[in-house]
């Protein structure tokens, strides 16, 4: 499985470079950046893209070819999903301690995730995640699949930003670079105690619901 994660950092080399090494940072300075930010300029991106190179350069067949069962191919798309979770929301941790620093911004955390921020930040990304993958594996075409996806992100975020709206107390005034710090409000008010366990549960169901499904839809196509 380390040799296919390998394999799909590899193919997106440049477009991890770009977004998550130069975009993050001038995000965050820009429009500080939010937590569905982080997720639709890093995630959707990046786990699209391998599905996209799959689809012009067929490199799939080789993949298949090799003596690797089909269940750890479908797999290492998940752990490779979550890699970038991961280690895009460490670098945006980092940056906004460097932010605070080289500004002297004393007394604030706006740009720095506190442990909370970070559960709810992998347990969203999962989430996404568990919704991209099979979606491309149920859809053979790639440009169905992603406008499909675009519709999905769009319809759960509109969806969410009453209840985020209702829970920040911004009914008089909205700022989208605030608004998603009631995420964890919201976690905190909906999900019994203790909630950040129930979500994490809650996400790591979802995420292998998502998995066993994708493996299905993997193991049934004729490649």
């Amino acid at each position: 499985m380390i040799q296919l994660i390998k394999r799909d950092l590899l193919l997106n080399k440049w477009a991890g470079l770009v977004i998550v090494v130069i975009l993050l940072p001038l995000a965050y300075i820009s429009i500080n950046l939010p937590i569905t930010t982080l997720l639709m300029l890093v995630i959707i991106p990046m786990v699209s893209s391998l599905f996209y190179a799959d689809d012009k350069s067929h490199s799939m067949r080789s993949v298949i070819a090799m003596p690797v069962a089909k269940a750890v191919i479908v797999r290492s798309r998940y752990a490779y999903g979550m890699l970038i979770v991961i280690v895009a929301m460490l670098y945006q941790w980092l940056i906004g301690h460097v932010i605070v620093h080289m500004l002297e911004l004393t007394g604030h955390d706006y740009f720095v995730y506190d442990w909370k921020d970070m559960t709810t930040i992998v347990c969203l990304g999962a989430i996404v995640v568990a919704i991209c993958i099979p979606l491309y594996h149920l859809m053979s075409n790639f440009y169905a699949a992603t406008i499909v996806l675009i519709c999905i992100m769009y319809v759960l975020w509109f969806t969410s930003l009453d209840p985020l709206v209702t829970v920040t107390g911004m009914q008089d005034h909205i700022f989208f670079n605030d608004i998603d710090r009631g995420y964890t409000l919201l976690v905190e008010k909906y999900l019994p105690f203790p909630p950040y366990l129930f979500l994490a549960l809650g996400a790591a169901f979802l995420f292998f619901l998502s998995m066993k499904l994708s493996e299905y839809v993997f193991l049934k196509r004729d490649h």
